[in-house]
């Protein structure tokens, strides 16, 4: 099924190593690692949510750094959503673009568990990536 036939992908995902950093400058190292969370649906006519990209701290769980902040200022900030303008759903596998242009394709892993580690592709325009995922899940729905 297209995304005009509706549908949705929603989890969030570990996409890096365990590092160790004293993030809040306080003299304690904390486990960090990327993260994004997904949460995307359409009706078939319009698309609603998006994806934030963060920095979580593995003891606490917290979000404590928005990616874009962290790599363009090494400042803590909020982290943002980026809304999506599309989503495309085929079989359990989703494609979608957001409001910055990139564009991001992952499967359901339940689909695939026989093949770890899933991996999710992310394009900007200048740089194709993949990602292994490290943790966390997502889940894929058609309507």
């Amino acid at each position: 099924a297209a995304w005009a036939d509706g549908g949705s992908v929603k989890g969030e995902v570990g996409y890096s190593q365990k590092m160790a950093w004293d993030y809040d400058k306080d003299g304690e190292v904390e486990h960090v690692q990327y993260w994004v969370e997904i949460d995307i649906e359409s009706d078939g006519k319009k698309v609603k949510g998006g994806l934030v990209r963060y920095l979580k701290d593995l003891e606490s769980g917290e979000k404590v750094f928005a990616l874009s902040a962290l790599q363009m200022t090494g400042e803590n900030s909020k982290p943002q959503k980026k809304m999506a303008t599309n989503l495309i759903i085929t079989g359990k596998t989703a494609s979608f673009t957001l409001d910055n242009g990139m564009t991001y394709t992952i499967t359901d892993q339940s689909v695939v568990p026989e093949q770890p580690p899933a991996k999710f592709h992310s394009d900007d325009g200048y740089n194709k990536a993949e990602f292994p995922i490290l943790g966390g899940g997502v889940t894929v729905l058609t309507k």
